[in-house]
């Protein structure tokens, strides 16, 4: 585990008075079933190039090919918005692997980003991951509906109630956090839509005392690309030449 999943880890599970505490205040927002939901953390701040979770899943190795009409292509930053995937399986949060989506990622380890950063690769689709921090980017030439499932078929992994990402030890619950509050998601979990800072925590096997919310930076709500987004793509091309 790394530093930054014991951190997380802390902030996830705090003491059994702490934890009652919280849930007397309650979760907020809505929910699409009767069962009560649990209470959020306190937010977790969510910075580019460190570990959220325990290492559990193999690395990516996506081969360019075109998947759901997503093609691997060059960067994209006129609709660029971020979304986020937490899974925890039976109280342990897994971390998302980074380059999801990225082919022949090359990474930089630095003092901006202790745990790894996919800075660039032979090609990018529009769905990917940069880090193992959770983060999901969508970064496209136009603004549409992306779903999770898209994700999860760049990456090459099953997404369903019954096997996520080729997981099946249990019974599956996905709560769902955004500008509506947090509710508990009954649908398909292939066609949950991505929208900028939304939550999607998906729970494998025991229930998690509380449900992990992010503190954003600098994220726009309408996903223009931003002076930032614009430097930052700059830097990526530049370092491919």
């Amino acid at each position: 585990m790394t530093l930054s999943s014991k951190r997380v880890s802390a902030l996830l599970f705090p003491s059994v008075i702490t934890l009652a505490l919280l849930a007397g205040c309650g979760g907020g927002g809505g929910s699409t079933s009767s069962v009560s939901l649990p209470p959020l953390s306190a937010p977790i701040p969510l910075i580019e190039g460190q570990q959220i979770g325990d290492n559990f899943f193999a690395a990516p190795n996506s081969n360019g090919q075109t998947v759901d009409n997503n093609a691997c292509d060059v960067d994209h930053f006129d609709y660029h918005i971020h979304s986020h995937l937490s899974i925890f399986l039976n109280g342990r949060q897994l971390a998302i692997p980074s380059a999801i989506g990225i082919k022949n990622p090359r990474f930089e380890t630095s003092v901006k980003y202790p745990d790894g950063f996919a800075i660039y690769g032979d090609c990018v689709y529009l769905l990917h991951t940069h880090d193992t921090s959770g983060r999901l980017h969508v970064e496209a030439p136009e603004v549409r509906t992306f779903t999770l499932g898209e994700v999860f078929r760049i990456w090459g992994k099953p997404l369903t109630r019954e096997n996520i990402a080729g997981i099946v030890d249990g019974p599956v619950v996905i709560y769902i956090k955004d500008s509506n509050g947090l509710r508990r998601y009954d649908g398909d979990p292939a066609a949950i839509p991505l929208a900028s800072k939304k939550e999607i925590t998906i729970q494998i096997g025991s229930q998690i005392p509380i449900i992990p919310t992010y503190q954003w930076f600098g994220e726009p709500d309408n996903g223009v690309a931003s002076a930032a987004d614009a430097e930052h793509f700059k830097l990526k091309s530049s370092a491919k030449k």
